[in-house]
């Protein structure tokens, strides 16, 4: 399942309790109802773009960045409407990952998310851990990314936070469920009522879990997570996670999935295999099988 990785960047994100209970795997379940108000604009030009550290990367699915063009759209006719995720199948790469720290979430939004927007984390080891290991930070203070008159482009301006506490990957991860709570706006005029500014991703296939929305569509629904993505409509939010990686290298971990070749492994001189760069002369394996020699 080749859905992940990006370029690098950061940012962060707090998640109650109670949001957190919610967010359990056994949630995703219903398919997405008709009254759904979405809609796919025309492709965007890209914004401006910051820069992570060196030893940092970005995990999320492909077209999280706008790579294909952004849209953007709200729930303002659903009953209620409080969280906009994503669920990451991260089986493949925990391993490579690990010693690496989850430390923050970056995402663009082209409205207000409200007063007491959060964003969260949910990791997962295995199918016997429901409720997942808790990340998060409160979303306080962010900019906006600005729609043209025409709808024709997008200004996006890219949001880092760190998350109040990080997460070391012990390779043991299976899944991770991330994005932002926040609240509702009922209007169809009011730009805030159409925060979420997304991607498109024709790549994968597991459609449904890119875009994840928790609410109640209508009286006649129950409250829980709904697919909002499908293969006729791939989106993809624009966050994604922040991993760091120890030791202060200026090598980008290697994760399944990059376009850029990446390193993978790492040997000493003698050949031995090590977890991360070792101080002195490193003889690092590229994801494109070329073996380069690093001094850290």
């Amino acid at each position: 399942m080749k859905k992940f990785l990006l370029p690098l960047m950061s940012l962060v994100f707090f998640a109650t309790s109670t949001n957190a209970q919610n967010l359990n795997r056994n949630a995703v379940k219903a398919e997405v109802p008709a009254q759904m108000s979405l809609a796919l604009a025309q492709p965007a030009q890209k914004g401006g773009v910051k820069k992570l550290a060196d030893n940092q990367g970005l995990l999320g699915f492909t077209g999280s960045d706008g790579a294909n063009g952004f849209g953007w759209g709200g729930f303002p006719t659903w009953s209620s409407a409080s969280m906009v995720i994503s669920d990451l199948d991260i089986s493949e790469v925990a391993s490579e990952l690990k010693g690496c720290k989850v430390v923050g979430f970056r995402f663009a939004v082209t409205g207000s998310l409200g007063d007491g927007a959060s964003a969260l984390a949910l990791i997962f080891k295995g199918k016997n851990d429901q409720n997942g290991t808790e990340l998060g930070a409160d979303l306080t203070d962010y900019d906006v990314s600005v729609v043209s008159d025409d709808q024709q482009s997008v200004d996006v301006a890219w949001n880092e936070v760190s998350f109040d506490q990080p997460y070391e990957v012990t390779g043991e991860e299976t899944e991770v469920m991330y994005g932002y709570a926040y609240t509702q706006v009922k209007s169809q005029t009011d730009k805030n009522a159409a925060p979420v500014l997304f991607g498109v991703n024709k790549d994968s296939k597991d459609y449904d879990d890119m875009f994840l929305v928790y609410g109640k569509p209508s009286a006649r629904n129950n409250e829980g997570l709904y697919y909002v993505s499908s293969e006729k409509q791939p989106y993809v939010p624009c966050f994604q996670l922040i991993v760091e990686k120890p030791g202060g290298s200026t090598s980008v971990i290697g994760i399944k999935g990059s376009e850029k070749a990446v390193a993978s492994k790492y040997y000493t001189i003698g050949g031995a295999q090590l977890n991360a760069p070792q101080k002195g002369l490193n003889i690092v394996k590229m994801s494109d099988g070329r073996t380069v020699k690093v001094m850290k």
